[in-house]
């Protein structure tokens, strides 16, 4: 997938709920799922005061892009880009449950 959007000059950025003081936990989850430390540099943090629709509204330009595809594991999140004047595509991440 990373090669795919680089391919296409795309951006890949990661929208959290969390507070920004939560940057060197955040981190380290997605170090510890394979995530490369140069997309680590592209993480926002909506702080639990706003929808991320809020926060893509209010602090990110995502009308320059062609194509904006939102991934989230939770549904409420991705309901919340209705308020949203760019369509965006959302998809919902369901994790596969590992039995112990």
């Amino acid at each position: 997938m990373l090669l795919r959007l680089k391919a296409l000059n795309g951006t890949f950025l990661f929208l959290t709920a969390r507070h920004w003081d939560e940057e060197e936990i955040t981190k380290h989850q997605l170090k510890y799922i394979g995530i490369p430390d140069s997309l680590l540099q592209n993480i926002q943090f909506a702080g639990h005061h706003m929808t991320k629709g809020e926060f893509i509204r209010d602090y990110l330009s995502v009308e320059q892009y062609a194509r904006v595809l939102f991934i989230d594991d939770f549904p409420e999140y991705l309901e919340s880009t209705h308020i949203l004047s760019t369509p965006i595509t959302c998809y919902q991440f369901v994790s596969e449950k590992k039995d112990n």
